[in-house]
């Protein structure tokens, strides 16, 4: 199962950037992967807790379906998601404080065929979804010192 490990440090509160980062209905904002289509989703309240997003991943739209596995506030959130075509994902964040504010790390471990379609190769996918991530995290840090 492929592994994507992304980080940045926001210059805000630690509980602040935990907490907009938890917010489902604001992923949107700066995950672009995340689509606007679920944006009225509640933030996840406790372990057990599922909603369904909508994605656009590497060029795919999707539908997955995450139920938060671990909550403990403000350093760790950890979900695990199903695909209806199979496809399994698992999500952590990690919350640490930093000098000036907190480090997000995010790590992300897929195993979703449908990305595979008309990608060509792993690597090529992998790249993609680093790249993405990444991009991810830099939008967040925008967000969150933005608002």
């Amino acid at each position: 199962m492929p592994n994507i490990r992304t980080s940045v440090v926001i210059n805000q509160p630690l509980e602040r950037v935990f907490e907009l980062v938890i917010r489902a209905c604001r992923q949107s904002q700066w995950h672009w992967a995340a689509l606007p289509a679920t944006s009225d989703i509640p933030p996840p309240a406790a372990v057990g807790d599922s909603f369904t997003e909508e994605f656009l991943v590497a060029g795919k739209r999707g539908r997955i379906t995450w139920t938060v596995r671990e909550l403990r506030p403000p350093h760790r959130w950890v979900l695990s998601g199903v695909c209806p075509d199979g496809g399994t994902a698992t999500l952590i964040y990690g919350f640490l404080a930093a000098p000036g504010g907190a480090r997000v790390k995010r790590e992300l471990s897929y195993n979703v065929p449908a990305l595979m379609d008309g990608i060509g190769d792993f690597l090529t996918l992998r790249n993609r979804i680093q790249a993405e991530s990444a991009d991810a995290l830099r939008r967040l840090k925008h967000v969150v010192e933005g608002d």
